[in-house]
């Protein structure tokens, strides 16, 4: 199964330079090749965003570095743990930790 993960370090590699952007996209469509039968919900979702983004420089609509900025922000994964003894007194004790993607607009409670 083919991880959002997976995505994520691909994407890293290729802002910080480990890659250009010619491997980054053969990696990212090998990736991409299967990510309908082999991937979950989240995967798809970040596949389709990377897919979307390169697909836009291909066709000379956005440059390589609103690319960047693009993958950024897409692969952005933030996760906070809240203490529940210093937590709003509402909120539910069992809700330890919450991650949140600003482009997903969703919060996964674990």
């Amino acid at each position: 199964m083919i991880s959002a993960d997976q995505f994520r370090v691909l994407v890293a590699d290729y802002l910080v330079g480990n890659v250009y952007l010619e491997s980054f996209s053969r990696k990212f469509a090998v990736l991409f090749d299967d990510i309908e039968d082999s991937g979950n919900p989240e995967s798809i979702e970040l596949s389709y965003r990377i897919e979307s983004a390169l697909a836009d420089v291909s066709a000379g609509l956005a440059s390589e570095d609103s690319l960047r900025e693009c993958l950024s922000k897409c692969t952005y994964v933030a996760s906070v743990t809240v203490n529940p003894e210093f937590s709003d007194p509402l909120a539910s004790r069992s809700q330890k930790s919450a991650t949140y993607s600003p482009y997903a607009a969703e919060y996964e409670y674990a």
